[in-house]
């Protein structure tokens, strides 16, 4: 128990089944499939470990199915609960998400996505911490228009409605809906996706992906270059990619 005696929250990211072909699609296009999941793989796990040990850890996944757990478990091992994406859009699978979380008796949730490198346990607790001095919402905003992380005090499907996923509006709608809706919001700093190699060299010149992955030392095996905890703090992508 911490943030003015709020219990730990729950932590919650969206991911998508690491298969080649099927994630980081965006950037596949600039430095090819298998390189691509590799990146994928070597992110998913960098958030995975950013998360405080102490929190109530849970990876909603995609696509549904015994074989997309297993490889789901394979890749980010024990230590973190997995539960099935819904159908729906981004709006409705994050609503979902929150409702169940919630409902579960969380006192607090932040939602993230696995896009980027730098979202790391000072930004989560940063996050946290807001929550506990009064506000309702705090948002992450991302350099494209929508934002890398979520943090809530309570359900408000309200902020999942109506709004322009995947947009460069997609901040700008969610803050007029928590406006509607009637909530105190904070927001944090603005931070980059890597979905293009344009964006992933940035972050590598940046110290925040491993020099490896600029000319495709890694594969796509699954192999990555060592994970370090990240101190510092990406966009919640649609279905986690």
């Amino acid at each position: 128990m911490n943030a003015d005696g709020m219990e730990t929250p729950a932590v919650v990211m969206f991911a998508r089944c690491p298969e080649l072909g099927r994630v980081k699609t965006r950037l596949a296009r600039g430095i090819g499939a298998e390189r691509a999941l590799a990146v994928y793989r070597w992110m998913g796990r960098r958030q995975l470990m950013a998360f405080p040990v102490e929190w109530n850890r849970i990876v909603y996944y995609d696509p549904p199915g015994k074989r997309a757990e297993a490889r789901m478990r394979e890749w980010l091992g024990e230590g973190v609960r997995l539960v099935a994406q819904c159908e729906g859009d981004l709006g409705a699978r994050l609503s979902r998400a929150s409702r169940e979380v919630f409902a579960s008796g969380a006192s607090a949730a932040i939602f993230v996505g696995t896009d980027c490198p730098e979202l790391g346990e000072e930004v989560l607790r940063t996050a946290w911490l807001e929550l506990g001095s009064g506000v309702d919402a705090v948002f992450g905003p991302s350099r494209d228009g929508g934002y890398y992380l979520l943090a809530l005090r309570r359900h408000c499907p309200e902020l999942f409605a109506g709004i322009r996923w995947s947009a460069a509006e997609t901040l700008a709608d969610s803050l007029e809906a928590a406006r509607r809706a009637g909530l105190r919001v904070r927001l944090l700093w603005e931070l980059e996706d890597v979905d293009t190699e344009e964006a992933l060299l940035r972050a590598i010149d940046r110290g925040v992906v491993p020099a490896a992955f600029r000319e495709g030392a890694v594969g796509g095996s699954g192999s990555s270059p060592g994970l370090e905890k990240s101190g510092t703090p990406g966009r919640l992508g649609d279905r986690g990619e």
